[in-house]
């Protein structure tokens, strides 16, 4: 545990470290010709240490967002096969129906519709009253 470390200070892990001895994050001020080529050099520590910490970052949402793609492609595909699977069935189903199940059938699929749409117009509805009503009461705080 002590020694230099990277955060350095005179914490658990103590020791002189990477903010440990800058003048600018209350380490003591070096004197002398080399002073510069320090506050340089520890500079360009910084700049490496910030592009490293980036380019982690950037690997890892890549990353993320591969595997989204992939998961979403992956679920499209199978909706898709799952839909035409139906759809065969379907039609086997439709060529030895009688002409009231083919109407019984498209009044329900109407009805179905209808139930969709209008529980779809509810729930707009009650969003954006919920939503109007916290407008409203941010407005009066």
């Amino acid at each position: 545990y002590g020694g230099a470390g990277m955060y350095g200070g005179a914490g658990m892990y103590g020791g002189a470290g990477m903010y440990g001895m800058s003048p600018y994050y209350g380490g003591m001020p070096q004197m002398g010709p080399l002073s510069g080529l320090n506050q340089f050099l520890f500079g360009v520590q910084n700049v490496v240490f910030s592009l490293s910490q980036a380019v982690q970052i950037l690997g890892m949402n890549t990353q993320a967002l591969q595997q989204l793609l992939d998961t979403a492609t992956t679920m499209l595909e199978q909706a898709l096969a799952a839909y035409k699977e139906m759809r065969a069935l379907e039609m086997m189903a439709n060529d030895s129906e009688s002409e009231e199940a083919k109407k019984k059938r498209r009044r329900l699929k109407a009805l179905r519709w209808a139930l969709v749409l209008a529980v779809t117009y509810g729930g707009y509805r009650v969003v954006r009253v919920a939503f109007q009503q916290k407008r409203r009461s941010s407005r009066r705080s």
